[in-house]
């Protein structure tokens, strides 16, 4: 039975080599290399997309993103010159495909966001006094 699977194994890997050599060594270099960019591009296209729904920052490259902008001593520094370049206290920043949003430190506390209830809260509210 394992004898049969190494041969069965053994001869796919054959046919795959004379369809290799059949199509060209060179001919599948240049699928695989076209499927690859393919890849890339709908990727770096995903990425814009998000970057258009969110606030302002430094333009991601593909796959990578902001990653090598980031300063190795006090990033702090960077995300405040940052936020006054866009003038907005939230950048986004791109750290290969995941998404940080550093918040710059401001002198006052974000009131908006302790004076507004939410209906989110509201609705944890209502549950937690059912309970």
């Amino acid at each position: 039975m394992l004898s049969e699977r190494l041969l069965d194994q053994s001869l796919a890997l054959v046919r795959l080599q004379s369809a290799i050599v059949d199509a060209g060594l060179l001919n599948v270099f240049i699928a695989l290399v076209a499927v690859l960019a393919t890849v890339i591009a709908a990727d770096y296209a995903h990425m814009l997309y998000l970057r258009s729904r969110m606030p302002p920052g430094p333009f991601p490259l593909p796959i990578i993103g902001n990653t090598f902008s980031l300063p190795d001593n006090k990033p702090w520094i960077y995300f405040e010159e940052l936020s006054q370049k866009y003038k907005t206290p939230l950048i986004t920043f791109w750290i290969g495909r995941s998404v940080i949003a550093p918040e710059s430190p401001t002198p006052e506390p974000p009131t908006d966001l302790l004076q507004k209830p939410n209906r989110l809260d509201q609705r944890r509210l209502v549950r937690a006094r059912d309970v």
